[in-house]
């Protein structure tokens, strides 16, 4: 009995004992494998080519928005970048070398959404207003496909502009023409900004009034004064004016206020008409 009794007590105390030895005698586990990536649309592609983009333009340019498309038939965003216009030429990254549908946005009044934009196809719906543009330096786009090589894009504005170089009186007596101001009527002032040609005035409107620097008598004025407009190219007989407005003295010395028309014909994406008015 005496035996028994021992052998209960000498049992738990051996056992707690190796217990406590374990784990100075096991082996170092060997490291685990890395995990299998089942979704590969979680991995980040390494850059493996670049181009050097060129951007030309006759304009002020303050800001650029470079996005990179694929090739087609998809054409989806696989790059935005923003960057301060401050060199002709600049170095891009892209995932591969297939072909690119390189596009440039200038002078961008607000920071871009990549997901309102991330096919190509969806730049056409990035319309402008001409409220919201400045001469100084205006809105522009421009794109190309790139294969290889350099990649040139040229850069141009919806803006179009109207000068005004002279101003003639050609009333038989010279009657002074005073306060003259010019604006612009019917004009186009919402355009899409990917868009080149096949503009149309949906909802004409008027111009500011600019009121010319002189009275127009004898000699004939250069006032060089510039009106600006959005493209409205197309043949349908709704074209903008160019209205004159002046006060003509009668005999008595009372002011009559007068205008004079001129119609302008297509106006092409970012062309300049100079105009030379004659007023009778």
């Amino acid at each position: 009995m005496l035996r028994k009794h021992i052998l209960r007590i000498a049992l738990p105390i051996i056992s707690g004992a190796l217990l406590f030895c374990a784990p100075s005698c096991r082996k170092t586990p060997a490291p685990c494998p890395p995990p299998v990536v089942t979704d590969t649309t979680q991995l980040v592609q390494e850059v493996k080519d670049s181009l050097t983009l060129i951007v030309k333009s006759r304009c002020n340019v303050r800001t650029l928005d470079i996005l990179v498309y694929g090739g087609a038939p998809l054409l989806r965003l696989e790059s935005c970048t923003r960057c301060e216009a401050r060199a002709d030429s600049l170095r891009v990254e892209l995932k591969d070398s297939l072909p690119k549908t390189v596009v440039v946005l200038g002078n961008m009044p607000g920071e871009l959404n990549p997901y309102a934009v991330d096919h190509f196809d969806a730049l056409d719906r990035l319309e402008m207003s001409l409220w919201d543009d400045d001469p100084g330096a205006p809105f522009l786009s421009g794109k190309a496909v790139w294969s290889g090589g350099e990649c040139e894009v040229e850069l141009m504005p919806l803006l179009c502009c109207i000068v005004i170089e002279s101003i003639t009186n050609m009333n038989d007596d010279y009657t002074l023409l005073e306060n003259p101001k010019v604006w612009l009527s019917g004009i186009n002032t919402r355009a899409p900004l990917m868009q080149t040609t096949g503009f149309r005035a949906d909802e004409p409107a008027e111009g500011k009034a600019v009121k010319l620097p002189y009275d127009i008598g004898l000699y004939t004025q250069y006032p060089g004064t510039r009106l600006w407009c959005y493209p409205c190219d197309l043949t349908d007989g709704q074209f903008a004016t160019l209205v004159v407005e002046y006060s003509k003295r009668n005999s008595q010395g009372e002011l009559s206020l007068y205008q004079t028309e001129f119609e302008l014909g297509p106006i092409f994406r970012g062309s300049e008409l100079v105009k030379n008015l004659y007023l009778e």
